[in-house]
């Protein structure tokens, strides 16, 4: 009787290679859900942000800016709520406008007004 060459891989080499995939795609799909959470996040306040620069510049061109409390706005991110302090600079026709989002008070938005 011959025996016969069988040519494939051992039980070892399939169990390591299992093991090697496995461990490989569980670190792609952990780290592709944190991006994807991460820029759902990122893409969130920006927009609010954006939202934010655009009602002062709004406000800027009507001419008509003044202490503002609980403003609400609608947005493609929700709904936002803010206030508005105008405080005097040096030059009297110059004001400092600071934008005071509620549920984020440490991202203050400053932005100078020039009354026409």
């Amino acid at each position: 009787m011959k025996i016969k060459n069988l040519k494939g891989f051992t039980l070892l080499e399939v169990l390591v290679s299992l093991t090697f995939i496995t461990i490989i795609s569980s670190s792609i799909y952990l780290m592709a859900s944190f991006l994807i959470s991460s820029t759902e996040s990122i893409s969130k306040n920006y927009l609010s942000k954006l939202s934010y620069k655009s009602y002062l510049e709004r406000l800027k061109i009507n001419n008509e800016i003044d202490n503002q409390n609980n403003i609400k706005i609608g947005s493609f991110s929700g709904d936002l709520t803010f206030s508005i302090k105008k405080t005097k600079t040096p030059n009297k026709k110059i004001f400092l406008l600071e934008l005071m989002p509620t549920n984020s008070p440490e991202d203050i938005i400053e932005s100078y007004w020039r009354k026409k």
